[in-house]
């Protein structure tokens, strides 16, 4: 479940993002889906292990909230991106590199954790029969969400990002990505809302 949870439409729209407008090679896109992963991992665990522990739950609002901060979050990635393009003049190797990519991986992944994950992942560690069975399994299913992301990432830049594909990547892909991750985004926010 976890080598399959990272290509959730949700979690590729905000990780290709970054990775885009990062540019670079396959190396750094793999750090970027690593930062994601982990901190993806860090609030599945900070939420789930006491939420397995505790036979507890965090109420709906709060799901719903995150959710919407995950749409939030991706259109406001996709319009940065296409404003980036724009002011590089259709070259995307010509972006400012130094843009702390690998942070703001983290926190996108901690809001995803929270918001689309949590609930999933713990709905599937119910089946399981012990709390410990249940932590383990979320152990698992973040660490193998991790290796994908990271997989993941690394291939995207590596097929798309190469430069002999920039000029098609660059006037194509990249509109077309960014403007389709704006609608997604606005179509995970009226789900949030229970539109």
């Amino acid at each position: 479940m976890g080598l399959r949870h990272a290509l959730d439409p949700d979690h590729l729209t905000a990780v290709l993002n970054l990775v885009i407008s990062k540019g670079g090679k396959a190396r750094d896109a793999a750090k970027v889906g690593l930062s994601w992963g982990l901190g993806h991992s860090v609030s599945m665990l900070v939420l789930g292990l006491p939420v397995i522990l505790l036979a507890s739950h965090l109420p709906l609002w709060a799901y719903s909230t995150a959710e919407f901060l995950v749409g939030t979050v991706i259109i406001y990635f996709s319009v940065r991106l296409l404003i980036q393009l724009v002011n590089s003049k259709f070259h995307l190797h010509k972006l400012p590199k130094k843009q702390h990519t690998h942070k703001k991986a983290i926190g996108v992944g901690m809001l995803h954790g929270f918001g689309g994950s949590y609930p999933g992942a713990l709905l599937v560690l119910a089946s399981f029969k012990t709390a410990i069975a249940a932590s383990l399994g979320l152990l698992v299913f973040t660490f193998f969400t991790i290796v994908s992301m990271v997989i993941v990432t690394a291939l995207f830049s590596a097929a798309v990002l190469h430069h002999k594909f920039m000029h098609i990547t660059n006037y194509v892909l990249i509109p077309l990505f960014a403007f389709s991750s704006i609608l997604f985004g606005l179509w995970y926010m009226k789900t949030a809302m229970g539109l």
